[in-house]
């Protein structure tokens, strides 16, 4: 086969692993009447894993939506770090790539690092609109995110397992990953 260098990103499989919403009891009352709610996003990436034994990435993202002033309803001094309404989502997806040509480790970290959380961001994104919509609050309307100057400043390193020349930690990385490949499933 000639080297032509097409490399393709192969999403495999997702899961949400947590979507949990946190509502203080006293704002049930008070959101009814609300239209509109201010709503914080926050993003943060966690560490991708490369099972080389497997040659899958395992990649995972999160989300934090959170309501800290409700029309006139502004937090006490002693809550003011606290939300109202606190959202918190989670996906872990996993990968695979496809090249014709050896690509070198760090061209292949650098494509799963800027592309699995934009692909995994959409998914993540309709589950906590769904959460939010199924618990009786109006919608949020998600801002454009740059996902990839994001994963650009984050620059974590790809943490790599079961890797051929490993000796007693391959069995534990091994179910590691076996783990996180069944979840998905």
């Amino acid at each position: 086969m000639a080297e032509s260098g097409i490399v393709a990103l192969e999403f495999l499989n997702y899961k949400i692993t947590r979507l949990a919403i946190d509502v203080k009891p006293y704002v049930k009352i008070v959101i009814e009447n609300q239209a509109y709610i201010d709503w914080k996003f926050y993003h943060s990436f966690q560490q991708t894993l490369h099972d080389v034994g497997n040659d899958i990435y395992i990649s995972q993202l999160a989300l934090r939506v959170a309501c800290f002033e409700i029309g006139d309803l502004k937090p006490l001094p002693s809550e003011r770090d606290e939300a109202y309404v606190d959202i918190k989502g989670e996906i872990t997806g996993i990968f695979k790539y496809h090249c014709e040509a050896n690509l070198p480790n760090e061209q292949k970290d650098s494509l799963i690092r800027f592309q699995a959380p934009a692909i995994l961001n959409p998914y993540l994104r309709a589950a906590v609109s769904g959460l939010l919509s199924f618990s009786g609050f109006p919608g949020a309307i998600f801002p454009l995110m740059n996902i990839f100057e994001m994963a650009r400043q984050e620059n974590l390193p790809i943490n790599r397992i079961n890797q051929p020349d490993e000796n007693q930690s391959t069995g534990q990385a091994s179910e590691a990953t076996e783990k996180a490949a069944d979840e998905a499933e």
